[in-house]
């Protein structure tokens, strides 16, 4: 199997001030083979995520150990092929948005 012909990278920033984080992440796939003999191609592609989110202690004592997070990946909804593998191609994940309330004790 050749290699592809360009590789991937990823950047990311993460910020927290006080009660509020919040992070963005970049992510670059170049083109790369996706069958054993090196034919079949996949695009490249670049699939930006981020999060944002708040740790409630500073709002109120009561909420102590209490953090909430917005998170998506995917953001752009870029289509692409995650991979392949047996002559099947995979589709990767469309954008997801998820939430989270997570409370340490």
């Amino acid at each position: 199997m050749r290699s592809p012909r360009r590789g991937w990278c990823r950047r990311a920033a993460d910020y927290k001030r006080s009660a509020v984080k919040a992070g963005v992440a970049a992510k670059f796939v170049g083109d790369r083979n996706i069958d054993t003999q090196g034919k079949a191609v996949a695009g490249s592609f670049t699939l930006l995520s981020g999060y944002v989110g708040a740790d409630l202690e500073e709002v109120s004592e009561q909420l102590k150990g209490v953090s909430f997070t917005v998170q998506g990946t995917n953001l752009t909804d870029e289509r692409y092929l995650a991979g392949g593998d047996g002559g099947s191609a995979f589709l990767g994940t469309a954008r997801t948005v998820t939430a989270s309330l997570t409370l340490d004790f």
